[in-house]
């Protein structure tokens, strides 16, 4: 379904993962594993990046040197890509963010766009997409459980961060559907 989607399941990323998921987590615990995550991901989403050649001047030599060479870009999907965007940048300062809205339609379960900040044309080589995307993405069902009456979640072991970083299905589904992609 997916011929390019790679799983990543290094050994340190798993472990984080189970840490982030403990119901027990607190919430500054959690900001810091899902950067920790965040950084992690990135470095295998980039493993393929082009690079060139250049020669730079080290405090001892010249020496021929590695740089990127493909314009990047980061698209986190609104709301929860978003704390992923700030560790991402630590490792590629240069990449340009832009931003997409989407929701799980309830009755179709395909992805809704409802909020686009993305050019009308393609200046960059590589888009990563961020999006660590909520188990229960029908409206109200992630971190809006007050509207669904669902107010006994905390105390059965459920918090709103908790909800929000699970699978990126809304993601996927949505690549899925655009032929540019």
């Amino acid at each position: 379904m997916f011929p390019n989607l790679h799983i990543v399941d290094h050994p340190l990323v798993q472990h984080k993962l189970t840490l982030l998921r403990r119901k027990e987590e607190s919430t500054g615990s959690f900001r810091q594993l899902l950067r920790e995550i965040s950084i992690l991901l990135a470095y295998e989403a980039t493993r393929d990046l082009d690079t060139r050649s250049l020669e730079i001047e080290t405090p001892l030599t010249r020496m021929a040197a590695q740089q990127l060479s493909q314009r990047i870009g980061l698209v986190p999907i609104l709301r929860a890509g978003l704390g992923m965007v700030d560790p991402v940048l630590d490792l590629l300062p240069n990449a340009e963010v832009w931003h997409l809205g989407l929701y799980r339609d309830e009755e179709t379960a395909r992805p809704v766009e409802y909020y686009s900040k993305l050019p009308a044309y393609s200046p960059l080589d590589v888009a990563l997409v961020l999006d660590p995307v909520q188990l229960g993405e029908c409206q109200g069902m992630h971190h809006g459980t007050n509207r669904q009456g669902r107010f006994d979640w905390p105390s059965r072991g459920y918090t709103p961060a908790g909800t929000e970083v699970w699978n990126a299905m809304r993601a996927l589904d949505y690549l899925r559907d655009r032929p540019d992609v």
